[in-house]
């Protein structure tokens, strides 16, 4: 599968939309689902710009963050949060010696493929305490009816970024191609992301050592097939309800 690029060009494109009461919302959300107390820890795969991860700070939850986006991490460590720390690298790299109570895969950041993804669900497992909390938060592919939108638009005066998209449903990839207009000059790339449905994701934590799997909405609300939005709630296997 082509990776995303997460580089200054997709931050300043994103920013509008991903910014404003939008990490606090899912911030609320997150220590509901994850069940926490403002003492908590939790690690955030993915982390990006950081607005979740300081968002969390707030209810005075410690956050790890990491990010394979260099511009994504400069922009996180700009807000000097001694309740954050960020790491430059892949996750499955990451090494600790005390686990956390939650961990989240937020904003469709567990898209990379089957085997990576699998991969990425035992590194959640490994440095989770024994009664913590995984999350997964994407779109929910189940919705009925289903909504693909075949071309979006986003950004600002500076930088449009159009994307137009397609999906094979016999391999569950969607692919698509991006075209950053400035004034004149264009930036045009590809890269696709693999999308589950709650089942998919479902049996895929079960295989890593997870039970009691939960979905819920974008409202924390139990999914629905009219949901917008997919969080998938799961504990390590014999861990406390």
């Amino acid at each position: 599968m082509e990776t995303q690029l997460f580089d200054q060009l997709w931050i300043d494109s994103w920013r509008a939309e991903l910014g404003g009461d939008r990490p606090i919302r899912a911030a609320d959300l997150i220590m509901r689902l994850g069940e926490m107390k403002s003492d908590a820890t939790l690690i955030d795969f993915g982390c990006g710009v950081g607005h979740i991860a300081h968002a969390l700070t707030g209810f005075g939850v410690r956050v790890i963050g990491i990010d394979r986006s260099v511009p994504a991490l400069a922009e996180a460590m700009r807000l000097d949060n001694p309740l954050c720390r960020f790491f430059s690298g892949d996750w499955r790299d990451y090494k600790t010696e005390q686990p956390f109570d939650c961990a989240i895969f937020w904003f469709t950041s567990l898209c990379a493929g089957n085997e990576l993804d699998s991969e990425s669900l035992h590194i959640a497992r490994r440095v989770l305490r024994k009664d913590g909390i995984l999350l997964i938060e994407t779109r929910n592919w189940d919705r009925m009816p289903r909504q693909f939108d075949r071309r979006s638009e986003r950004g600002s005066h500076q930088c449009t970024l159009v994307e137009h998209h397609t999906y094979d449903p016999e391999t569950g990839i969607q692919t698509t191609d991006e075209c950053y207009s400035f004034g004149a000059r264009t930036i045009s790339r590809r890269y696709q992301t693999r999308r589950y449905g709650f089942a998919e994701l479902r049996d895929m934590c079960r295989q890593s050592g997870f039970d009691h799997i939960e979905g819920f909405d974008e409202a924390g609300l139990p999914l629905s097939e009219g949901s917008e939005r997919m969080v998938l709630r799961a504990r390590l296997r014999g861990g406390a309800r």
